[in-house]
């Protein structure tokens, strides 16, 4: 979550992008929950295009090692 306001600034509400974002991570208790509420986060903030953001096109072993590095 360190690399969050580095990665985020180009967008106008970056500010409310990062508050969803980290009630996204913080409140999802389980696996399927997670990426549905992600998936929400990305169409409700149209941030889908964002190589950083987007977990869809990534592989099971490199999503958790990405999660891994995010925090």
């Amino acid at each position: 979550m360190k690399k969050i306001q580095h990665k985020l600034k180009r967008y106008k509400r970056h500010e409310k992008i990062e508050q969803y974002m980290s009630h996204v991570v913080w409140n999802s208790f389980t696996k399927d929950a997670f990426n549905e509420n992600w998936n929400d986060f990305l169409i409700k903030y149209g941030v889908g295009d964002n190589k950083w953001l987007s977990i869809r096109t990534m592989r099971n072993t490199q999503k958790s090692e990405s999660m891994y590095a995010f925090f």
